[in-house]
C-alpha cells in the first residue's frame, strides 16, 4: 500500500519537477534531453524553451482555465452550503484566478526596456557603458545590435534584443524580465502560487470533509474473527482516491506546483535583491 502511494506521488510530482529542472538548466538541457530521450525530444524542447514561442504561454492559460473547469465540475458540487468551505474558499479561488490573469496582462503591457540604436545614447548617459577588462578606453559592443553594451544590459539571444537591467528570459511569458517589469513578474508569480495553493488546500479540505461525513475516518476494520483495528491514514487516502480520484490527483499536482512556484518566487526575489546590492 505504501508503495502504491509512493508511485502515485511520483507520477503526480514528476512532470512539474522535470519541467522545472529543464527550465533551470537552460540551453544545456536540450543536449541532455537529446542524449536521454532522443533527437526528436531534444528538437521539441529546443523549439519550446529556446526560441520565441507562445506554446508555454497558451499552455499556462489553458492550465488556469482547466483549473476553473475542474473547480466547477468536481469541487464546487462537493462544498456543503453554509459550511466554512462555502464561506471562504469560493471567493478566494475566484479572486486568485482574476488576479492571475490581471497580473499576466499587466506584465505584457509593461514589458522590459529595449535598447536600440535610437535610444542607446540615453541609456549610456544614464547607466554608463561597459569597457574591456584590459583597457578602460575599449568599449564593449553588442555585435548583433551593433551598439555599445550598456552597464547592466544583456543581449537576449532568444528575443534578439538588448535589454536594459536584464534579469532573465522567461519562456512562460515569452519575453524578458528586467527591472522595468520585475515587480509585475513577481506579482504574477505570487498570484499563481496563491491560486495553486488555494486549489490544493481546497482539495485537501474536501477529502477530509468527505471522510468525516461518511464516517470513514472513524471506521474499524475486522482482521480476525474477534479482532478489530481502526482504519489507517493510508487506507483513508486510498478510499478518497477510489471515490474522488480527480480531487485527490489534482490536489497532489497543485500542491507540487505550489512548492515549485514558491521556491522559484523566492529564488527570483533573492537573486534580484542580491544583484541590486552589487
Amino acid at each position: 500500500m505504501q508503495n502504491g502511494i509512493v508511485a502515485i506521488v511520483v507520477v503526480v510530482a514528476l512532470p512539474p519537477l522535470a519541467l522545472t529542472g529543464l527550465l533551470f538548466l537552460g540551453p544545456r538541457s536540450s543536449s541532455l534531453t537529446t542524449s536521454v530521450l532522443g533527437e526528436h525530444a531534444g528538437r521539441c524542447q529546443e523549439y519550446i524553451f529556446e526560441r520565441r514561442s507562445n506554446t508555454l504561454q497558451y499552455f499556462l492559460i489553458s492550465l488556469v482555465l482547466s483549473a476553473v473547469g475542474v473547480y466547477f465540475t468536481f469541487l464546487r458540487p462537493l462544498i456543503i452550503p453554509g459550511s466554512p468551505l462555502a464561506r471562504d474558499y469560493p471567493a478566494a479561488f475566484h479572486g486568485s484566478v482574476m488576479l492571475t490573469f490581471l497580473t499576466l496582462a499587466f506584465l505584457h503591457v509593461t514589458g522590459p526596456q529595449v535598447i536600440n540604436k535610437k535610444n542607446v545614447k540615453d541609456y549610456v548617459a544614464a547607466y554608463g557603458v561597459m569597457t574591456a577588462q584590459d583597457s578602460q578606453d575599449s568599449v564593449v559592443m553588442c555585435t548583433t545590435c551593433e551598439i555599445p553594451r550598456v552597464v547592466g544590459s544583456h543581449h537576449c539571444r532568444i528575443c534578439g534584443k538588448c535589454i536594459a537591467n536584464f534579469d532573465h528570459h522567461c519562456v512562460w511569458i515569452n519575453g524578458c524580465v528586467a527591472r522595468a517589469n520585475f515587480i509585475p513578474f513577481v506579482a504574477f508569480l505570487v498570484s499563481s502560487t496563491g491560486l495553486a495553493g488555494i486549489f490544493s488546500v481546497l482539495c485537501f479540505k474536501l477529502t477530509t470533509q468527505e471522510l468525516t461525513r461518511y464516517g470513514v475516518d472513524r471506521s474499524w476494520i475486522r482482521e480476525a474473527e474477534s479482532s478489530f483495528r481502526p482504519i489507517s491514514k493510508f487506507e483513508c487516502f486510498f478510499w478518497c482516491l477510489n471515490w474522488y480520484p480527480v480531487v485527490v490527483s489534482v490536489g497532489l499536482f497543485s500542491g507540487v506546483v505550489t512548492l515549485v512556484l514558491a521556491g522559484f518566487t523566492l529564488f527570483s526575489a533573492a537573486g534580484r535583491y542580491t544583484r541590486s546590492r552589487h
